[in-house]
């Protein structure tokens, strides 16, 4: 055992770093939205476990037909903020659900909409590409080179693994 303890703490030494190296601290989140009878919310869980809810402003809506629904929230989608969400009590995870649920319309031939526009999700600040993003279904919203509209209560699922190399 004497003649190997360097090498137990050479190999205890690469664990810990590579241990560093995987662990996912931060979320980062741009998003923007339309406003109607108050702000879109975005409510976060990892691995199923809820860990922050988030109001996101935007512009306020008075959009009434389909179309002017989708141009407003196109204009919004330039106004996009960061929202940091700290994850670092979060062991290892796995899966990231980004939930819209509180969206609201004025009904037929109303104005007000409130949707939401995620712009990018970056996990320890590297961009999640789209490839790793899934809508609930497409009567929720959809992802396109701009980022993901979502137009109705659903899910905008990240999935893992967040760091290159790690499990």
């Amino acid at each position: 055992m004497q003649s190997q303890r360097r090498r137990v703490a050479d190999l205890v030494a690469a664990e810990a770093k590579n241990t560093a190296r995987c662990t996912v601290t931060n979320l980062e989140i741009d998003a923007t939205g339309t406003e109607f009878e108050g702000p879109p919310r975005l409510d976060v869980l990892v691995d199923g476990k809820p860990v922050a809810q988030i109001n996101v402003s935007g512009v306020q809506s008075k959009a009434v037909t389909p179309d002017e629904i989708g141009a407003e929230l196109q204009a919004a989608s330039a106004d996009a903020k960061p929202f940091r969400v700290d994850l670092s009590a979060v062991a290892s995870p796995h899966l990231i659900e980004l939930r819209f649920a509180n969206d609201l319309w004025a009904g037929q031939g109303k104005p007000g909409d409130r949707n939401l526009f995620i712009k990018s999700v970056k996990v320890n600040g590297q961009l999640v590409p789209n490839s790793r993003l899934h809508i609930d279904n497409r009567a929720t919203g959809y992802t396109d080179g701009s980022g993901t509209s979502m137009y109705n209560n659903g899910s905008l699922w990240v999935n893992g693994p967040f760091v290159d190399g790690c499990v």
